[in-house]
């Protein structure tokens, strides 16, 4: 039948673009989360009391969110791994442009304000703790892209089985 495939292209790209961005949203949410946690004790740490807003939590999630969406979009659609190490890459390249520059603002405030020589390897720690979370998102949405599509890559196959062992019986 020649408009079958034509009939299955819309609803695979949707579900493609549906995986992805669930993907997206699940990681940026939780990555920008522990993020917002880690930079509030950041800034306790640094003996400073924490101003965040709620625009700045927003602000936050959309940046991890927008990092990572291209690439759990083609998590969806294809396991090659070099069109996935570009997408991701220049994900990472935003969320660490975004948190140097953030980073040096709150060491910089941390730095005037005085800190003990305990208090700077807490505030390293955290520092470390924030720049895993920056290179986890990626590694994090690609997972949750690859459990959420029930679908062999695009092109490549049949659709794949869901996973018996995870039903309840």
């Amino acid at each position: 039948m020649p408009g079958a495939t034509d009939d299955l292209m819309p609803t695979s790209f949707v579900r493609v673009l549906v995986v992805g961005s669930t993907a997206a949203l699940i990681s940026g949410v939780f990555c920008a989360g522990l993020g917002r946690v880690l930079m509030r004790l950041f800034v306790v740490a640094g003996g400073r009391l924490p101003t965040f807003s709620i625009v700045g939590s927003l602000l936050l999630i959309a940046i991890f969110v927008i990092s990572v969406l291209p690439g759990a979009v083609a998590s969806a659609a294809t396991v090659q791994p070099t069109p996935l190490v570009v997408l991701y890459a220049l994900g990472v390249v935003i969320v660490v442009y975004t948190g140097v520059a953030i980073g040096v603002e709150e060491w910089t405030a941390a730095i005037n304000h005085g800190v003990s020589n305990a208090q700077a390897a807490l505030l390293v720690l955290l520092t470390l703790g924030i720049a895993v979370l920056a290179l986890g998102n990626p590694v994090l949405a690609h997972r949750i892209a690859l459990r959420l599509s029930t679908r062999s890559p695009i092109g490549t196959g049949p659709p794949a089985e869901r996973r018996t062992d995870t039903e309840p019986t």
